[in-house]
C-alpha cells in the first residue's frame, strides 16, 4: 500500500449515517419534552414553598439534563471528519504486546492482529513476557 492511498482514503463505513437518524433524534425530543410537560403538569409539588422550591431546583435539573441530550444530538449529528495528516515520512510505530500467563491461543490471535495493522510507515511488534 503506497503512503498516498493511505492519507487520501476515508473510511466509508463510518460516514454512513442510519437512514433515519434524524427521525430517532425527533421522536426522542418529543418524548423528552412530552415528560417535561408531564412533570410539570401533573407531578410538581405545591403544597408549600419548601416543597415548590425542592420540585423546582429538581425541575431545573430535568431541563438542564433535556437541553445537555438535545445539544449532544446537535453535536454528534455528522460525526467526526478526521482525514489523516500528509507527511513525507511517517514515524516508526513500536506496538508492545505484554504477557503475563495468557493462554497461547490468546497470544497468537494477538499478534496477528498486532501484525495486520494498517500503518504506512515502518511498524514493530515486541512481546513483553513478565
Amino acid at each position: 500500500m503506497s503512503e498516498n492511498s493511505y492519507v487520501s482514503r476515508i473510511p466509508q463505513d463510518k460516514l454512513i449515517r442510519p437512514k433515519y437518524w434524524w427521525l430517532f433524534a425527533f421522536i426522542a425530543c418529543g418524548i423528552g419534552i412530552w415528560y417535561l410537560y408531564w412533570r410539570v403538569s401533573y407531578t410538581f409539588n405545591k403544597d408549600d414553598y419548601i416543597a415548590i422550591t425542592i420540585s423546582s431546583l429538581i425541575y431545573g435539573a430535568e431541563i438542564y439534563g433535556f437541553l445537555s441530550f438535545v445539544l449532544f444530538f446537535l453535536q454528534v449529528r455528522d460525526g467526526p471528519h478526521r482525514n489523516p495528516p500528509e507527511l513525507a515520512s511517517y514515524p516508526s510505530v513500536d506496538v508492545f504486546v505484554t504477557v503475563y500467563t495468557e493462554p497461547a491461543d490468546i497470544l497468537y490471535r494477538t499478534i496477528v492482529c498486532c501484525q495486520a495493522m494498517e500503518y504506512p510507515g515502518e511498524k514493530n511488534v515486541y512481546i513483553l513476557d513478565d
